[in-house]
């Protein structure tokens, strides 16, 4: 299996777990309606919903198909650094396993400061905003929502971070002097996705959003909590933008603390009006007002001159 299949069978496996999860918490937060009588009240809009989650999701995947697998810049940023690619071995002592689990770490923050100095600075930049503005589209956020689970430029992003984390990861396996490190990396690699992959599903979870035990056990480990993440989502939310790690949010000033704001009702979403193909195209086409009703987009994005 390559690497591109395996990226694949975890997204849709982790994806699938939350997504029926947050599907479930959607229920029952809409009063556990009777499911034949939501899709007639709602069929228009869901059938809407399934045909951009489709779109997205084919963007989505042919666009990170396309860019190098984890593998080949690894072994191209080692290559350039000459350091030597040796096989597969297992920590032989005490000092080993402390290597590993500060390489570990290395890792994971490294990861998680790529993540957010590209989701800052980029992605929310105004000349690149077109590659991000369908993440920040939906008034409701939730695992299946297009645009929240599924982003169709994901792919500059994930490039951008891959390519930044192997560069910082092939370094410190240099300066540490331990090149079996390298070996145990690859082999251990499709762990590390499914954990940022669950983690970056798991800050966009209503299911999990409704336990605040998780925001309380997660933010001592400086994991970004659901909690958390959906202040970013709110129409002025200039905070929160890691979407694995809080601790750079807390270092750059960035972090709001939830608590600070619990219960008080936050507007989500864009501050001003577009729909999803203007946030797919940066705005040069939009799909027409009288679509927009009858498909009952207002429901789902702020389209405040299309509802009635």
């Amino acid at each position: 299996m390559n690497s591109h299949q395996r990226q694949f069978q975890i997204f849709v496996l982790v994806q699938s777990a939350f997504m029926l999860l947050d599907l479930f918490e959607l229920w029952r937060t809409g009063g556990k309606p009777h499911l034949a009588y939501f899709l007639r009240a709602h069929r228009r809009l869901v059938f809407f919903l399934f045909n951009v989650w489709v779109a997205y999701f084919a963007i989505q995947n042919l666009l990170l198909m396309a860019m190098p697998s984890p593998e080949t810049m690894l072994a191209d940023f080692a290559a350039t650094l000459a350091l030597p690619t040796v096989a597969q071995t297992s920590p032989a002592d005490l000092w080993s396993y402390a290597l590993v689990a500060l390489f570990l770490l290395f890792t994971y923050f490294t990861a998680a400061l790529f993540d957010y100095v590209i989701h800052r600075w980029l992605l929310h930049h105004r000349r690149w905003w077109f590659l991000h503005e369908s993440h920040h589209l939906p008034k409701v956020v939730f695992n299946g929502m297009p645009g929240i689970s599924l982003r169709p430029y994901s792919a500059v992003s994930v490039f951008l971070t891959y390519a930044g984390t192997s560069a910082a990861t092939v370094t410190a396996i240099k300066l540490t002097n331990a090149p079996w490190l390298f070996g145990w990396y690859l082999a251990n690699l499709p762990l590390l996705m499914l954990l940022f992959t669950s983690l970056g599903s798991a800050s966009h979870s209503l299911f999990l959003r409704r336990y605040w035990v998780v925001h309380r056990s997660l933010r001592w480990l400086f994991l970004t909590t659901p909690q958390e993440h959906i202040l970013h989502h709110a129409t002025e939310g200039n905070c929160n933008y890691g979407n694995f790690a809080s601790v750079w949010d807390r270092i750059f000033g960035t972090y709001v603390d939830p608590q600070k704001l619990r219960g008080k009702q936050l507007e989500i979403g864009l501050s001003y009006e577009q729909d999803f193909l203007g946030a797919l195209c940066g705005g040069k086409w939009k799909l027409p007002a009288a679509f927009r009703r009858k498909y009952q987009l207002a429901e789902v994005c702020n389209l405040t001159n299309d509802k009635g």
